[in-house]
């Protein structure tokens, strides 16, 4: 499963199964992915990798709101 970020899109953000180059992913475990997302979780965390631009992960945890 892949969430994107279009400025494009009608919606900004849209889930979908997905294979696609990216700003930015996290990979981990789903435990550990929700924790990031939710805030409970540093995602430069041991377990938890960052590949790109791990500056607009940081923008896009600080601007949404799981919880």
């Amino acid at each position: 499963m892949a969430a994107t970020a279009r400025k494009s899109s009608p919606r900004p953000i849209c889930w979908r199964r997905a294979h696609e180059k990216a700003a930015v992913a996290v990979r981990g475990p789903l435990t550990d992915l929700l924790l990031v997302v939710y805030g409970r979780r540093d995602p430069r965390a041991e377990g938890v990798g960052i590949l790109g631009d791990g500056r607009l992960l940081d923008v896009w945890l600080n601007l949404v709101s799981f919880g």
